[in-house]
């Protein structure tokens, strides 16, 4: 699991890598960093870290509607707190935008396979015969001809 969750967040951090080299700001803010600067990055590391190695856990443990759920829960559970804490926050269109793209979701079915192919599907189809088999019957049916 760790190995997912290192690779994941390398090619996360990958990109990053541009706007380290060619932004002059963010290499002043790199050479300037104080210790509590460094000490809320490598926390910010750390839970972040800890956030991908549940996610692919509860991958592996849960279905894939059960994930996809449990997703779109901690995401309104996440606005719920943003707007309780803080001021500047998502607007009310913006929530109720949220809100119809989670109902959306919810309503989400699979399309149904088309006649066609579940007839398909349904039919058994022959066994192949081997090359083996094929000399053995026709050495049969030549030997009972004569």
């Amino acid at each position: 699991n760790w190995g997912r969750v290192l690779y994941s967040n390398l090619l996360a951090a990958l990109p990053l890598i541009v706007p380290l080299c060619l932004d002059d700001t963010e290499r002043e803010a790199v050479e300037n960093a104080t210790s509590q600067g460094i000490a809320a990055l490598l926390v910010s590391v750390i839970l972040g870290a800890a956030m991908s190695y549940f996610a692919w856990m509860a991958r592996s443990l849960l279905a894939a509607t059960s994930f996809t759920i449990v997703g779109n829960v901690c995401k309104v559970f996440t606005i719920f707190i943003n707007v309780m804490i803080w001021d500047k926050h998502a607007s009310g269109f913006g929530i109720v935008c949220l809100i119809c793209c989670l109902g959306a979701a919810y309503f989400y079915k699979q399309a149904p396979m088309r006649a066609s192919i579940k007839q398909s599907d349904e039919e058994e189809l022959p066994l192949s015969v081997s090359s083996d088999s094929k000399d053995a019957a026709s050495s049969t049916t030549t030997s009972t001809t004569k």
